[in-house]
């Protein structure tokens, strides 16, 4: 229920960027925005703590009108820039490296929560708690796992825990910000227009040589 607020902004925004690509022909504007964007959303979501009531959500919209932005430029980036030839290999590579990034640093924030919970029981933090069957129980069941004199304290520390998680994500953002300011700034109505007067020459070029293959034929029945 929790993340309603974010896949939707996400697919609202999405749609967005891809009504403004179509508009406008620039895909680095949503680009570089939505990566600015995004930035400043997974900032705001450090400032969660365990006393936040509904500014969840907008930290979670800002997060991820962002993302929805952003997201689906490279495809865009890779059909303009690339050759015709080029366009498959380069939209694999987009896929892949999105899925790579997303696989890796899943692992990566699970890792910082846990080490950070871990810690925590080493240095007495949390005195009397299995931090283990914590981690073990996850987020939506670790108040069973406690008892409730114990929860107070496992909620600071968890809501610690998840922060450096949301830290993590602040500077990657930051650097999609800055990679994707070196975009070639290529208009797409542009290279619509290209191919289409491509399209047209190749199809004059195509009717010539009909029209000569067809006058060949009959000068040669005729002889």
């Amino acid at each position: 229920m929790n993340l309603i607020p974010y896949v939707v902004a996400t697919v609202i925004f999405t749609l967005m960027g891809g009504i403004f690509v179509a508009k406008s022909g620039y895909f680095t504007i949503p680009a570089i925005l939505g990566c600015c964007i995004g930035t400043a959303g997974c900032g705001l979501m450090t400032m969660l703590d365990v006393n936040t009531r509904l500014q969840w959500i907008g930290y979670e919209i800002c997060a991820s009108a962002g993302i929805g932005l952003a997201v689906q430029q490279g495809f865009s980036a890779v059909q303009i820039v690339l050759p015709l030839e080029d366009v498959a290999i380069g939209t694999a590579c987009v896929v892949a490296f999105q899925s790579l990034g997303g696989a890796i640093f899943i692992s990566v924030g699970n890792n910082l929560l846990q080490n950070h919970l871990l810690n925590a029981a080493r240095n007495d933090v949390l005195p009397g708690i299995d931090v283990q069957r914590v981690i073990d129980a996850g987020a939506s069941a670790l108040r069973d796992v406690v008892a409730p004199e114990q929860l107070p304290a496992l909620l600071v520390v968890y809501n610690e825990a998840l922060r450096q998680t949301f830290i993590a994500a602040v500077p990657l953002c930051g650097l999609a910000a800055v990679s994707a300011c070196f975009l070639e700034c290529r208009n797409v109505k542009d290279q619509s227009r290209k191919n289409e007067e491509r399209a047209r020459k190749a199809a004059g070029r195509r009717n010539e040589l009909e029209k000569s293959i067809l006058a060949s034929h009959r000068q040669s029945a005729s002889s």
